[in-house]
């Protein structure tokens, strides 16, 4: 049986490109041009007509794209029109929503709350002197008896740009030094098993 190869002219490139862009399934583009689904995507792939949905799909998210979210959600739009402008899967908008706590009744209950007089201090000192990030300010909150999530102290640093960004560069220190013992850890366990191997 001799297989048989669809050529891709210009013209059917161009027909599945309008398709693509009208959000079409690969499926439903395959019916229409006698091909499978599979076929199709990896045309697709093959012509750089992937969707961003899908070239984005699995790559981590960044302190912007959680900015960029809570924009888009401000302005009140829906996870799927969020998902088209951000290049990423419905999915993955409301997985990083509950993520992140950015529902409607968390924005508000930041805002509600009385004691931020008493909360900025002790934030600020945990910021520019112990240079931690959020998820550590919690924990100390936390430990000191205070009831807050990550998202409320995100929110709130921003009428303090420089706090703001003065958090997130302590952050990303902390990831960097992380990522530092974690590569020093793994040297030394593969230096281990090698002295393991030349003693066997």
């Amino acid at each position: 049986m001799v297989a048989v190869i669809t050529k891709w002219t210009a013209r059917r490139r161009s027909t599945l490109q309008r398709m693509i862009d009208q959000g079409l399934s690969y499926r439903e583009i395959g019916q229409r041009m006698g091909e499978t689904a599979t076929a199709v995507r990896g045309a697709a792939q093959r012509y750089g007509m992937m969707r961003p949905e899908r070239l984005m799909r699995g790559q981590a998210w960044n302190r912007a794209d959680f900015d960029r979210l809570e924009q888009l959600l401000d302005e009140g739009l829906g996870f799927e029109e969020i998902a088209r402008r951000m290049g990423r899967t419905y999915n993955g908008i409301r997985c990083a929503v509950a993520r992140l706590g950015l529902t409607d009744r968390e924005r508000q209950r930041y805002r509600l709350r009385e004691d931020w007089p008493e909360l900025e201090p002790i934030i600020e000192a945990c910021i520019q002197v112990e240079r931690m990030g959020v998820p550590q300010i919690v924990d100390r909150l936390t430990a000191l008896g205070y009831v807050i999530t990550r998202a409320a102290i995100h929110y709130h640093l921003r009428q303090f740009p420089e706090l703001h960004r003065e958090v997130v560069s302590n952050a990303e220190r902390r990831r960097q030094h992380w990522r530092l013992i974690h590569g020093q850890r793994r040297t030394v366990r593969a230096r281990q098993q090698q002295r393991q191997e030349v003693a066997l």
